[in-house]
């Protein structure tokens, strides 16, 4: 099962990936590499003294409430962040990593995460909608 952390806004819902990742509009998308390394990326946040990547992931849409409550679970609550929360740690991930020397992949993500957060409203709340 693939499993993908793309971002959304509490007002303006999931932006579309911005033009400069797919030039071409091969209709790529991002988010799919960040939930295969939160735990080096939380690592990381935790040296760079900023809040961990997953603090930011809600699967709060992954089950219904029927399946929720068959599952014994309460009910999901969507967790939301200040966006310039969230760029302060995508940033620090960035830097850390590029300085690293880490390949493309774990970087593409981060990149374009942080042109969306970068580009939105800062009264706006995020989360990395997990699905």
């Amino acid at each position: 099962m693939s499993m993908y952390a793309t971002i959304e806004l509490d007002r303006s819902g999931t932006p579309e990936l911005p033009s400069q990742f797919d030039p071409d509009g091969k209709g790529l998308v991002y988010g799919q590499n960040l939930p295969k390394i939160t735990d080096e990326l939380d690592a990381i946040a935790e040296e760079a003294g900023v809040t961990p990547i997953t603090a930011f992931f809600d699967d709060s849409e992954m089950m219904d409430d029927d399946e929720r409550e068959e599952m014994g679970l309460p009910p999901a609550e969507p967790k939301w962040a200040p966006v310039d929360q969230g760029l302060k740690t995508v940033r620090a991930l960035l830097a850390a990593l590029s300085n690293a020397g880490a390949d493309e992949g774990k970087l593409w993500d981060l990149r374009v995460s942080e042109a969306i957060l970068a580009a939105a409203d800062p009264t706006e709340k995020f989360r990395f909608s997990v699905l």
